[in-house]
């Protein structure tokens, strides 16, 4: 039963140094990424309307739902 606790916790040790290496993976492909796009196009009006609509959906307001409907 000894070995059992050791054995434990080296897979835990296993577990936690992969997790690191593949969140490390993936910052590297982000930061890449990122130095390939344009970072002006990053916060432009329509990559904010397109976040807004993934994000938001149906459940987007604004002024047009204050505003009576002009029928």
């Amino acid at each position: 039963m000894a070995g059992l606790a050791q054995a434990q916790a080296g897979g835990v040790t296993a577990a936690a140094a992969i997790n690191g290496d593949l969140v490390n993976a993936d910052a590297d492909e982000a930061v890449a990424r990122r130095r390939v796009a344009p970072s002006a196009a990053a916060f432009s009006a329509e990559s904010e309307a397109q976040v807004c609509e993934r994000v938001l959906g149906e459940r987007r307001h604004g002024l047009d739902t204050l505003l009576p409907d002009a029928e």
